[in-house]
């Protein structure tokens, strides 16, 4: 038996991998766009010479303020 507490998928499809997934696990609350991994804020960022294309940034401000 495998418990996994976070799952984040990077992947031009990652909603195809997901599904996939869902096939086969229970996901307890289903999956969208990553917001917090492993204690850090996650955020979609876009560079200003280059808003096409969407860059992921990690934060761990709210890990270090909830440790501490």
């Amino acid at each position: 038996m495998v418990y996994v507490d976070d799952l984040l998928v990077l992947s031009h499809q990652a909603d195809l991998t997901m599904k996939a997934l869902e096939e086969f696990y229970q996901l307890k609350d289903g999956f969208d766009a990553p917001n917090r991994y492993l204690g850090a804020k996650v955020k979609k960022w876009h560079f200003p010479n280059d808003v096409f294309k969407t860059k992921w940034a990690l934060s761990s401000a709210q890990y270090i303020q909830e440790a501490i």
